[in-house]
């Protein structure tokens, strides 16, 4: 009813509608060796829904994904209120792994990048703590202390805070809204 993608409804598995869908045009791109992907360098990212959307993909499938970008995304699993309204708690680490089932040993190495706009009014901002933190605990690694601040030159900064081993990063984009790419 959003028009946009439904990451709270339907089947979440790897052989159902859209998630099927991603998991094949992933590896059918990586197959076909005249593109010469490396299958251990295939990302998945989303923004808003999609970001939920690509979030629990990225859950389904570690063995593809050796990657996930989540920017102004519901945390996986909750609800489509939530996601325009208040936060709803989520255990992103469990339900993770509850998605990714036998695959789970692939999270050994996979990285997630999380982002947000500061002055988002849409997806709720408790989100992108949410989402970073339970990514973090779902690949066992410490928060570095201190932030980045980093600042491209027109005048936009972002904060960054990062995670053990490069595994994770947590981006605040500073008076950026929703609709931000």
């Amino acid at each position: 009813g959003f028009g946009c993608w439904s990451y709270w409804q339907g089947t979440r598995s790897r052989t159902a509608g859209d998630y099927k869908n991603l998991i094949t045009l992933a590896t059918t791109l990586t197959a076909n060796s005249s593109y010469q992907i490396d299958p251990n360098q295939v990302y998945i990212a989303g923004l808003s829904s999609g970001a939920s959307f690509a979030h629990t993909t990225a859950c389904l499938a570690p063995d593809i994904f050796a990657g996930v970008g989540v920017s102004a995304g519901p945390s996986i699993g909750t609800s489509s209120n939530g996601a325009i309204g208040p936060c709803e708690t989520a255990n992103v680490a469990a339900r993770c792994t509850q998605y990714a089932g036998s695959y789970a040993s692939h999270f050994s190495s996979q990285i997630a990048s999380i982002a947000h706009g500061r002055s988002d009014t849409t997806v709720n901002l408790c989100y992108n703590e949410q989402n970073a933190s339970g990514m973090a605990d779902l690949y066992n690694v410490t928060r570095l202390s201190g932030e980045n601040l980093i600042s491209e030159g027109s005048g936009r900064t972002a904060d960054e805070t990062l995670w053990q081993d490069g595994r994770g990063s947590m981006l605040w984009f500073n008076g950026v809204n929703h609709a931000w790419s």
